[in-house]
């Protein structure tokens, strides 16, 4: 289940005036996912999008050092690191675009501090059932070039905008 439909349901019947900005951003998501169906069995979900794909998701513990996440990035020509607890869970992400921020930030010395300093945490999630509408929607509103799929509290894979947005150009063009 997504991150962002707990809060929707949540706060359903609160007025707009005592939501968060978040809280009317993600209702404004839903709603607009649900305009964009074409028809409950015609939607591409994102369990289809990531069944062909064989990429693995790289996580990292809170204390990892700046350097070594830096080096996974690259090691893994990834450009997003999932922080996980022990159990697996999803505390935050880490993409390239925080360590060139950190480094221009706080200068070389950030290199030997733990990426819970520097790491975003996960606000937004898709699960595998999500609409690829939605998931664009979310992506789109939120400027996120990367969302966590969770499944049962563990992540399984990444998705990228490109990916998102060819795998939708793809679903267009077969109809």
């Amino acid at each position: 289940m997504i991150t962002a439909t707990v809060d929707i349901i949540n706060t359903a019947f609160m007025p707009s005036s005592s939501m968060t900005r978040d809280d009317r951003q993600r209702r404004q998501c839903e709603r607009r996912s649900r305009r964009n169906r074409r028809d409950r069995h015609g939607v591409p979900r994102v369990s289809e999008m990531i069944a062909g794909s064989a990429r693995q998701v790289y996580s990292i513990a809170p204390s990892t050092t700046l350097a070594d996440a830096a080096r996974a990035l690259e090691d893994q020509n990834v450009g997003l690191l999932t922080i996980c607890d022990v159990k697996g869970g999803l505390i935050g992400v880490l993409s390239d675009a925080h360590v060139r921020r950190a480094l221009a930030t706080h200068g070389i010395a950030a290199l030997k501090r733990d990426v819970e300093e520097f790491m975003v945490p996960a606000q937004w999630t898709a699960s595998p059932t999500n609409s690829l509408d939605y998931v664009m929607t979310i992506m789109a509103s939120q400027k996120l070039l990367h969302l966590p799929v969770v499944e049962n509290g563990v992540v399984i894979a990444i998705l990228d905008a490109a990916a998102v947005i060819l795998s939708k150009l793809e679903t267009l063009s077969s109809v």
